[in-house]
């Protein structure tokens, strides 16, 4: 569509998005079809196999039922890489960094919240960015739609004049007037739209007799962020020629509705309500454009005969220049319907596509030259499968071999159990089987040792470059989990509540997220090291840092943080349950002494805590400057005593530590140093 067209019309040429998508389907069906041999190659479907792994047909060589064996070099290094994926995501650590100094405090909160997003406020988060990566891996791209949810379902509630007034205040007046009937019956059902006329008469009668009656009310269940990892050659299409996808023209993008999400989009998104019934009263019950044959997935029974049950709705977004500003716009269309749309709306706010785009191996400019790990691994898992199904062959034609005999008698037909004639009549006898290849399973393994070293799986001693390739795939991975975070986080501060609780683990209490300018601009990292999960690793790199910390004459090292690392490092899950922000944990400290302190002064002996013996310290030179304090140490000496004692036992804690570390680097603390003097 043209810009001019854009500007007279003020609306979309569908015919022309139409002939636009057609023609990428039609430019992209290499990219397809390699797609459909990569999904095949993976799972080992191929025709003429047997279930019991022979083959069969006119093509089956060398002969009917020879072996026909699986492979799964592919599959399981794939599934490997997966499940390492998934359990980094778990894992990682997730931090949101300040673009000033001054929003240090704004970014604990931030990493808090991104957590919660990715645990609880984002729906099947988990599945989405497993299904991601199991699509970067064989598809060569991981592609994440990031938007916006919102459901709107209907609920009867009793509601009563007051409530009513609220809301429609003219309503409730003319209900109390008694009058126009007929009009007040019209106005409820249009105040109410799933309100039947008899049963609004009905409750027009119960609000005038009993002053309450039950509506049917519109409420907002689900207005949340939605992640949906998309498959490359199904479900997204971007130019045939496209090298960087945020700078296409344009994207089409596919999504398969039931005739419910159709209607509730009239609500939620501002669907046209007469488009929409169109196309369920057209299309429900009929095939569309991609559920019919011509979809090269239908046999693998991605769509199967219930597909039909499915409305495909097609969602085009492009960079169209309005006015002299370039923005981005989304058109809901129907392939079947091109005299109309169900929405065309510039998406406000949004610079950039609502996708996240990531690819494997990038050794082309080109979105559709990448390469998937299926690629790397075909020729190898080809390799195997030869060598397991002539060691299977020839074992086969040793338990039973083919028979030979003079020439006439049976057909020649060599298999096992076969029969091969010979010129010398009368003369029967067995023929020898091939001999045995005691190389081949060497060879097998030498083939697998291969598949390793590719993409990184084999033992750091036979490869040293294995934990290179291995974070490198990681890295991927956690990369397009970092941007798909960030884009959910900047929609919510786009379309979420200005105001949302959240809970965070091992806090009492929910915390509260303000949308405030200080939390707009942050960096948001998902960190995962591998080796922080390896027990001897972490060990000696712990050591390292208890060692180093001895050497801190001025205090520069960060204990509070050193102590977060560790604590990740043994388990992150327990880790967020069992530390605290340094805050809270200075407010417990303060509250715990100032309790102490009180039942020291009711006459109450108590000892010492663990930990806190700086604030401590603090808090007790601040106590006995209180008038009524210094007052009562002066005419009671039991309570003198008690006080004694226990600010003793706190210094006597923090000398202990100072000799400790006077042991250790032979000189006082800088930290020692500065609490002596004060």
């Amino acid at each position: 569509m043209s810009e001019a067209q854009f500007a007279a019309e003020d609306r979309p040429d569908i015919k022309e998005l139409l002939r636009s998508y057609e023609e990428t389907q039609a430019e992209l069906e290499h990219w397809r079809d390699q797609c459909q041999v990569s999904y095949d190659d993976r799972r080992n479907y191929w025709p003429g196999k047997t279930n019991d792994l022979r083959k069969s047909g006119p093509t089956a060589t060398p002969w009917e039922g020879a072996s026909d064996s699986e492979s799964l070099v592919i599959a399981e290094r794939i599934q490997a890489y997966v499940a390492m994926c998934a359990f980094a995501l778990s894992r990682a650590n997730i931090r949101a960094y300040p673009i000033e100094v001054s929003d240090v405090a704004h970014a604990r909160i931030v990493s808090s919240f991104l957590k919660w997003m990715r645990d609880y406020y984002i729906p099947d988060f988990d599945r989405e960015m497993e299904l991601a990566s199991n699509y970067l891996f064989e598809k060569a791209h991981a592609i994440t739609y990031v938007g916006w949810e919102r459901k709107d379902v209907t609920r009867l509630q009793l509601l009563n004049l007051q409530e009513i007034a609220a809301t429609v205040p003219e309503l409730a007046e003319l209900i109390v007037t008694e009058q126009y009937d007929d009009d007040l019956v019209l106005m409820l059902q249009q105040q109410y739209p799933n309100l039947q006329k008899r049963d609004a008469k009905k409750a027009l009668r119960k609000l005038r007799k009993e002053g309450a009656a039950e509506l049917p009310v519109q409420v907002r269940s689900i207005d949340r962020p939605i992640v949906q990892a998309l498959a490359t050659d199904i479900d997204i299409f971007f130019p045939h020629y496209c090298t960087d996808p945020q700078k296409a023209p344009f994207v089409h993008r596919r999504v398969l509705m039931t005739a419910q999400e159709v209607l509730s989009r009239v609500n939620t998104e501002g669907w046209d309500e007469k488009w929409a019934e169109h196309i369920i009263e057209r299309m429900r019950g009929t095939d569309s454009s991609m559920v019919d044959g011509s979809d090269p997935y239908s046999e693998q029974g991605r769509f199967d005969e219930g597909a039909t049950d499915f409305i495909e709705i097609i969602y085009t977004y492009q960079r169209l220049m309005r006015d002299g500003a370039e923005g981005i716009y989304c058109t809901v269309w129907h392939t079947k319907v091109t005299d109309h749309f169900g929405k065309f709306e510039l998406l406000n706010g949004l610079e950039d596509y609502p996708f996240v785009v990531t690819e494997l191996h990038r050794d082309s400019k080109r979105l559709y030259e990448a390469r998937s790990m299926v690629d790397l691994l075909r020729g190898v898992q080809w390799q195997v499968k030869a060598e397991r199904d002539a060691r299977i062959d020839r074992s086969s034609l040793a338990t039973l071999p083919a028979s030979k005999g003079p020439v006439g008698r049976p057909k020649p037909e060599f298999r096992p159990g076969g029969h091969v004639t010979e010129r010398r009549p009368g003369e029967y006898g067995w023929v020898d089987p091939p001999p045995a290849d005691p190389g081949s399973i060497e060879i097998e393994a030498t083939m697998l040792s291969q598949a390793d070293r590719m993409v990184g799986l084999s033992n750091p001693g036979e490869d040293p470059d294995a934990q290179i390739k291995r974070t490198f795939y990681l890295d991927k991975f956690l990369s397009h989990v970092r941007n798909v975070l960030s884009e959910a986080y900047k929609c919510f501060l786009r379309y979420g509540p200005d105001q949302l609780m959240f809970r965070v683990s091992g806090v009492p209490e929910p915390q509260q997220f303000n949308k405030e300018a200080e939390y707009k601009e942050m960096d948001i990292c998902v960190h995962f090291d591998a080796q922080m999960h390896d027990p001897e690793t972490v060990e000696k790199k712990i050591g390292q840092f208890v060692q180093l910390l001895s050497l801190d004459r001025v205090g520069k090292l960060n204990v509070e943080a050193l102590l977060e690392v560790i604590a990740a490092s043994i388990d992150p899950v327990l880790a967020d349950a069992v530390l605290q922000p340094q805050e809270q944990g200075t407010a417990k400290a303060m509250r715990d002494v100032a309790t102490d302190l009180s039942m020291i002064y009711s006459g109450i002996e108590v000892p010492a805590r663990p930990q806190g013996a700086q604030i401590a310290m603090q808090l007790g030179e601040q106590y006995v400057q209180q008038p009524d304090v210094a007052e009562r140490l002066q005419s009671d000496e039991a309570f003198a005593a008690r006080l004694q004692k226990y600010m003793e036992q706190y210094q006597f804690a923090m000398q202990q530590q100072e000799n400790a570390q006077i042991g250790r680097i032979g000189t006082e603390p800088a930290q020692f140093q500065g609490m002596q003097q004060g």
